[in-house]
């Protein structure tokens, strides 16, 4: 492998252009098989070195996205959450527990939206459903000592 081609493999990577050295080492190969039979151990050891830059590049990028999704989940959350609140304000009960069941679907240890679920359920006399909700929240990891005081009002009226 000519140096002009190290070079250009060494730029790449440090340009943290790994599918383009990948590619310079690919094409330097097939032209060394072509004329020695023999592919250089050197050229092998930049192979790996650009696949493991590869491999790095695209963990990365996949903790961007899910770094990304999770955040657009929760502005999603929030913004169904606000909306369950806004609901529950203007007395629209059903629609507000509803939205709430949204947020948890996706955010199931949302501990607010369980708390006004919950306590809008009960309110509307679904003890067994708030108390199903709220448990749930908890199981998730929902951490808010209201939950439990909530939990235990299901409970109570559910007896």
């Amino acid at each position: 492998m000519s140096a002009d081609v190290t070079d250009a493999v060494e730029a790449a990577l440090k340009a943290g252009r790994a599918l383009a050295a990948a590619r310079l080492l690919h094409a330097a190969a097939d032209a060394e098989w072509e004329e020695t039979g023999n592919v250089a151990p050197r050229l092998w050891l930049l192979a790996a070195e650009a696949a493991l830059d590869l491999d790095e590049a695209a963990r990365a990028a996949s903790c961007a996205t899910r770094a990304e999704l999770a955040e657009a989940m929760d502005a999603r959350a929030a913004a169904r959450f606000a909306r369950a609140r806004a609901l529950a304000k203007a007395g629209a009960h059903a629609a507000a527990v509803a939205q709430c069941r949204l947020v948890l679907d996706e955010t199931p240890d949302h501990a607010r939206a369980a708390g006004l679920a919950g306590t809008l359920l009960l309110g509307q006399g679904e003890a067994r459903a708030a108390r199903a909700l709220v448990a749930g929240a908890m199981a998730a990891g929902a951490a808010d000592p209201a939950l439990a005081t909530l939990r235990r009002l299901a409970e109570v009226a559910t007896a």
